[in-house]
């Protein structure tokens, strides 16, 4: 052990000393305390010594003005340390990265929770625990945190709690059918602007009368029921029958424009051939027209040929019949107007008024319904 620290630890070099007194450098090194070891005479001008890295500077400063002195090698630790300098260097980067990975994996440092809307409350929850530190321990905790976050909402089903690297992740399945549904409380109103024909009322205090035209929103039966003298808070409760009006116009002219042939037409033949697109026949010159086309058979030519026929017309008009056309116009109020009623509601009456003024025909249907309009509100 003692070779090795005074042989590597203790770095040294290896001197050779050129010159004619060699009995002189081993007697100034002994009065001066410098240690030389191993000393070799390789000739009669020339010796070999070993001595420690740090009493180098000295001796050569007392022999150089009689004596020669080279490195011949260097040992110890001190002098790999210098050679190995950037290797070394490395090494402890490494070292030093692999600790600092080690360490940030060592604990959790963020909470993720799925399948729930109020992650706050939960994070919250998870952090109060003490999940938020290092692993060591904390799959003790997890049991707890899990019946913690189980008590905190009655529409959690169930919840599991697990650390996945650095992220302590939540999973919740809600239930909300665990919450007994309340029971609604409050007024009934109008649910649209209507005639009330019968108010039936099985709890609370009627608002209206019959046959009182009311609007959407006004308050039909209070949540309140009269005991004696005094009126107590209850759920209203009832149906109200009323008349719903549905109203719409729709006009249209008695004379029509229509379009008539005239016998005249024209045949123009479109070519398409190597990205080209050619008319044959010249163009239409029909003010109004209509016009067919035909596909030409070209027998697999790498050509295509299309046939268009004009047809020129004329504008016509003349007078519809007025019964018909005041039977098409209420037949498309009526299909419009049907649209817009409930299933649930029944049609009591409807009654079409028609003008006639500058040529055009105007019709005015009003649909009557029988619905129950009442709402909570």
């Amino acid at each position: 052990m003692i070779k090795l620290l005074n042989g590597y630890l203790y770095s040294y070099v290896r001197l050779r000393f050129t010159g004619l007194n060699q009995q002189e450098i081993l007697n100034k090194a002994c009065q001066n305390g410098i240690i030389i070891k191993n000393a070799v005479r390789l000739g009669y001008t020339q010796m070999e010594a070993d001595v420690y890295r740090f009493q180098v500077k000295k001796l050569k400063k007392l022999l150089k003005e009689k004596y020669k002195i080279t490195v011949v090698k260097n040992h110890g630790v001190s002098y790999k340390i210098t050679a190995n300098k950037k290797r070394i260097a490395l090494m402890l980067s490494l070292i030093l990265a692999f600790t600092g990975i080690c360490l940030v994996f060592s604990r959790t440092w963020s909470i993720k929770v799925i399948g729930y809307d109020n992650e706050k409350a939960i994070i919250e929850i998870v952090k109060n625990s003490g999940m938020l530190s290092w692993k060591n321990g904390l799959n003790d905790k997890i049991y707890d945190v899990q019946a913690k976050i189980s008590q905190s909402d009655k529409n959690i089903l169930w919840n599991a709690v697990s650390i996945n690297g650095t992220v302590v992740e939540v999973y919740i399945k809600e239930d909300k059918t665990l919450k007994v549904e309340q029971a609604q409380d409050g007024n009934l109103v109008a649910s649209k602007d209507c005639v009330i024909r019968n108010l039936i009322v099985h709890s609370g205090t009627a608002q209206v009368e019959n046959d009182t035209a009311i609007k959407k929103g006004q308050l039909l039966i209070e949540a309140k029921q009269k005991f004696g003298e005094e009126y107590f808070p209850c759920k209203a409760e009832g149906i109200a029958k009323a008349s719903v009006f549905y109203s719409a116009s729709l006009s249209a002219p008695l004379n029509e424009t229509v379009f008539e042939e005239t016998g005249n037409k024209k045949n123009v033949c479109s070519i398409k051939f190597l990205g080209m697109n050619i008319l044959a026949g010249g163009k239409n010159q029909f003010q109004n027209s209509f016009y067919t086309e035909e596909k030409i058979n070209t027998f697999f030519l790498p050509i295509e040929i299309t046939k268009f026929t004009f047809f020129e017309t004329k504008a016509q008009t003349r007078q519809q019949n007025k019964d018909a056309l005041i039977v098409e116009t209420q037949n498309s109020l009526l299909t419009k107007l049907k649209q817009q009623i409930p299933t649930e509601a029944t049609i009591y009456k409807t009654d079409t008024t028609i003008f006639e003024s500058d040529g055009v025909i105007t019709v005015y249907t009003n649909i009557e319904t029988i619905e129950n309009v009442a709402v909570r509100g």
